[in-house]
């Protein structure tokens, strides 16, 4: 190696030294990048005459997407009532369409229902345990 390039590959070594150190202390003082801290979880959800079928029984706290379908003759929604979502609902899904719901979820108890007139009654609700 020329002996004019020896202190520039030193100084660039030492400035990415420097820099891996940084990444380090800023990861370990302030967490995850944004984007690693605030992954949604998609849940597929299947409604029909009358019950709600959910893809995972598990929940921790944190960002969801209900996928939801309708597999039913009959037209449905999905609402969601708990910890910090207050009666947040999709559209009304027409038989054979689909709506998304996203939502924020902390520890506590979900109730997850149809809202459309008497579904709910009918058995269309569950709940379910973010812990």
């Amino acid at each position: 190696m020329p002996k004019k390039l020896l202190p520039v590959v030193l100084a660039l070594a030492a400035l990415l030294a420097s820099a891996l150190a940084f990444a380090g202390v800023a990861t370990a003082r302030y967490g995850p990048p944004v984007a690693a801290r605030h992954k949604t979880t998609v849940v597929n959800v299947t409604e029909k005459e009358y019950k709600i079928t959910l893809s995972r029984k598990t929940f921790k706290p944190g960002a969801y997407r209900f996928m939801v379908v309708n597999r039913g003759k009959l037209t449905h929604s999905l609402a969601i009532n708990g910890p910090g979502v207050p009666h947040r609902r999709t559209s009304r899904i027409a038989p054979g369409g689909s709506a998304q719901l996203s939502v924020t979820l902390k520890k506590g108890t979900y109730r997850l229902t149809c809202p459309i007139d008497g579904h709910t009654a009918l058995g269309m609700e569950l709940s379910i345990r973010v812990h």
